[in-house]
């Protein structure tokens, strides 16, 4: 059996969920590296860090959540996986929710389920004893965040956690928003599976730099941070011989003559907007 095991530094890579009206907000997770179960590291995060996802149904919070490519790691397989985790709660209000443990894919569609057949256990002041899951695909074990079956995506829960690309903990049942301070250790995911996708996972690849058309008609170096995020400002040119008109902010040409296929692929793109006014149109992706 393979293990992902959370050591210290993979704490660290969690997350906790605002919903800010359209769009959305990660919030790096508080670590500790003392202070958790038997002493060891863990994480927390509390309502100054997360809101309610207003457009999900049911309801959810999502204090903690992780996506497989923070770890520069492919979708793992968790079926018939092994959960295990400790929480705690320190002024801890779940107005009359509970905690469960949910999982993402995006493959072929975006589909959120929270695992409600076993709620996550939550003690007030002092770590709960450790909580281990059985990840079943079994569909009375699930809730998918659509509204009705016949909205439910394609694929079920069995797709979900065939392919699952990010995964968390949720409150989800609450009559307003949960309030304190919710902290998790000893995190680890078990699986003896081999992922097989119908679709290619390469992150690791390296890639040609990115680049953006601007007002001077001249291809230039997209600005990086220090981190791997691309910030542009309103420098990037109309392209008005196009039909329909369009700005491409980002661009990038494959460095060789061979060709990507890009057949059944899988794109994933964090954005964080500050003032943009789309004057009504689209951000979309080209090729």
């Amino acid at each position: 059996m393979t293990s992902q095991i959370d050591q210290a530094g993979d704490l660290r890579t969690w997350k906790s969920y605002e919903y800010i009206g359209p769009d959305h907000r990660y919030h790096d997770v508080h670590y500790q590296i003392d202070g958790g179960p038997a002493g060891g590291p863990h994480i927390w995060s509390d309502d100054s860090m997360w809101s309610i996802d207003l457009p999900a149904q049911p309801q959810a919070i999502l204090p903690f959540i992780r996506y497989q490519h923070w770890l520069s790691e492919p979708p793992i397989d968790l079926r018939h996986a092994t959960l295990r985790m400790t929480l705690r709660g320190d002024d801890l209000n779940l107005h009359g929710g509970h905690c469960l443990f949910w999982v993402v894919t995006y493959a072929p569609a975006s589909q959120l389920w929270h695992h409600t057949y076993q709620p996550l256990t939550i003690n007030n002041g002092d770590w709960a004893e450790p909580t281990d899951i059985q990840l079943l695909p079994n569909p009375e074990h699930w809730q998918s965040n659509s509204t009705t079956d016949v909205s439910a995506p394609k694929g079920g829960i069995v797709g979900a956690l065939g392919a699952c690309f990010s995964y968390g903990i949720s409150f989800v049942g609450f009559s307003r928003k949960v309030t304190g301070r919710l902290s998790l250790g000893n995190f680890e995911l078990l699986t003896d599976n081999t992922p097989s996708w119908p679709f290619i996972f390469n992150q690791r690849r390296p890639n040609a730099p990115w680049l953006t058309v601007s007002r001077d008609r001249q291809k230039k170096s997209s600005p990086l941070t220090q981190t791997p995020v691309l910030r542009l400002h309103d420098d990037f040119r109309l392209i008005s011989e196009a039909v329909p008109f369009c700005y491409l902010a980002y661009l990038q040409s494959e460095p060789t003559t061979h060709r990507r296929d890009l057949k059944n692929a899988v794109l994933m793109v964090q954005q964080n907007i500050d003032w943009l006014d789309t004057k009504g149109g689209k951000v979309g992706f080209f090729i």
